[in-house]
């Protein structure tokens, strides 16, 4: 997180938008990330929640990309959502 992790992420994101795998792997990525309370912070305020959104949206038969989205729940569950 303190060396810019989350924003790669985001850009990753922002530029493979049509990319499942790229989508999944990311979002895979965040969810990692948000399993800790301090870290969601970061998550929420770097835009992912956004990207992540627009993923499952854009990919609503990727299973694998569904599953991934957990970190919405991490964010939920520690109360940045």
């Amino acid at each position: 997180i303190e060396l810019g992790g989350v924003d790669l992420i985001v850009i990753a994101m922002k530029n493979h938008s049509l990319d499942p795998n790229v989508q999944r792997d990311a979002c895979n990525a965040l969810e990692m990330l948000t399993n800790e309370n301090e870290q969601c912070a970061a998550v929420a305020e770097g835009g992912a929640i956004y990207l992540i959104m627009g993923a499952m949206k854009n990919f609503p038969t990727q299973a694998p990309l569904q599953c991934a989205v957990c970190s919405v729940r991490n964010l939920v569950e520690h109360g940045v959502l």
